[in-house]
C-alpha cells in the first residue's frame, strides 16, 4: 500500500522527480499483528501441537501454521476465525473495510483440501500494547467453516503473507526520509480456548536470511527460543499454555537499504548528465580514486574527496 498523506502544501523539496509537501508518511502498514485460531460454541477439540513458521521478505511476513486438532467428541460444525489487529493510528475504519492490500495472501486447508474463506473487519476499536505505546486497532478476521466426524483427528494448515507494522515519513525539512523499524506481533491466546488442556508441542522458527542480505539485524526478539544460525531463530515449548504464554514479537532494521533504494531510485539519471567538475579532488590512493564522478555512479562504495 503505497500513500502520501499531505500535510499542508506551498513546500517542494527539490529533489529529482520526487515533490513532497510538508510532512507526511510516505508508506506504511496498519497491521499491529495477526494471530492464532479462534472458534465458537467448540467441545471436545484439543489443539494437540502447533507448528509455526514466519520468513521475513522485507517489509513482509510469510507465514504458515499447521495445526494439529483431535475431536473427542461427537462430530460438530465450527465457524473458524483468524484475526489479524488494525491499528486505527496508520489508517481510518474505512480505509481499513475496503483496503485488502496489507494481507496479498491469506489460503487454509482442511486435511490438504482448501477451504474458502470471508474477509470481515469489527467496528469497535480496542488497545493493544506495540513498543510505541499503546494503540487503538480494530479486530478483522477472516473467517472458515471447519466440519469434524467424531473422533477424528484433522490437520489444518495456514499460509498467508502480509505486511508489518511501521511508518515511513519526510518533511519538507529535509531532503531525507526517515525510515521506522519494523514490527511483528503473533498472538497465540485465541487458541487457548480449544480446552482446558495445555498443548503438547509448539514449534517456531523464524526466517531472516532476507534482512541479513539487506545489511539489517533482528533488534528484539521473544525470549525462550535459540539462534541455531545467524538467519533461523527457533523456539520448542511443551505442555504450553497459551493464556500465559501467548506474545511473540519482533522488531527489525533495514532503515540503511531503505535509503540506499531511495537514492537508487530517485537520484539523477546519468543520461541527464552532461559534466561533473570540481576544484580538487584527493589522489588515488592504493588503486583507489576520488574523481568526483564517483558522486553520481550510484555506487555507494565509492566516493569524491
Amino acid at each position: 500500500m503505497n500513500k502520501i498523506i499531505s500535510a499542508c502544501t506551498g513546500i517542494a523539496v527539490l529533489f529529482p522527480l520526487l515533490i513532497f509537501a510538508n510532512g507526511g508518511p510516505m508508506d506504511w502498514s496498519s497491521v499491529a499483528g495477526t494471530g492464532n485460531l479462534n472458534f465458537s460454541e467448540c467441545e471436545n477439540i484439543i489443539l494437540e501441537s502447533e507448528t509455526l513458521d514466519i520468513k521475513i521478505i522485507e517489509d513482509y511476513i510469510q507465514v504458515k501454521v499447521i495445526y494439529n486438532l483431535h475431536n473427542q467428541g461427537r462430530g460438530q460444525q465450527l465457524n473458524y476465525a483468524f484475526p489479524i489487529e488494525y491499528s486505527v493510528y496508520y489508517s481510518t475504519w474505512e480505509e481499513i473495510a475496503a483496503d485488502s492490500t496489507d494481507f496479498i495472501l491469506f489460503e487454509i486447508f482442511d486435511n490438504g483440501v482448501e477451504l474458502s474463506s470471508e474477509r470481515f473487519v469489527g467496528d469497535k476499536p480496542f488497545p493493544v500494547s506495540t513498543p510505541d505505546g499503546s494503540q487503538e486497532c480494530y479486530y478483522g478476521w477472516f473467517q472458515s467453516c471447519l466440519n469434524f466426524q467424531q473422533g477424528e483427528k484433522k490437520r489444518v494448515v495456514i499460509q498467508y503473507q502480509c505486511k508489518v507494522l511501521y511508518e515511513d515519513f519526510i518533511t519538507s525539512k529535509s531532503f531525507l526520509p526517515s525510515f521506522s523499524n519494523r514490527y511483528i506481533r503473533y498472538n497465540l491466546e485465541p487458541a487457548s480456548y480449544w480446552s482446558d488442556q495445555p498443548v503438547k508441542n509448539f514449534n517456531f522458527t523464524l526466517h531472516i536470511q532476507d534482512i541479513l542480505d539487506r545489511g539489517g539485524s533482528v533488534t528484539t526478539f521473544t525470549d525462550g527460543g535459540r539462534w541455531i544460525n545467524d538467519s533461523v531463530y527457533v523456539i520448542d515449548w511443551f505442555d504450553v499454555n497459551f493464556q500465559q504464554d501467548s506474545l511473540l514479537e519482533f522488531i527489525y532494521d533495514i532503515g540503511n537499504n531503505k535509503m540506499t533504494e531511495y537514492f537508487q531510485q530517485y537520484q539523477l539519471p546519468s543520461q541527464n548528465l552532461i559534466s561533473i567538475s570540481a576544484s580538487s579532488s584527493l589522489p588515488a590512493q592504493s588503486g583507489i580514486e576520488y574523481n568526483p564522478e564517483n558522486l553520481v555512479d550510484g555506487l555507494f562504495n565509492t566516493a569524491w574527496v
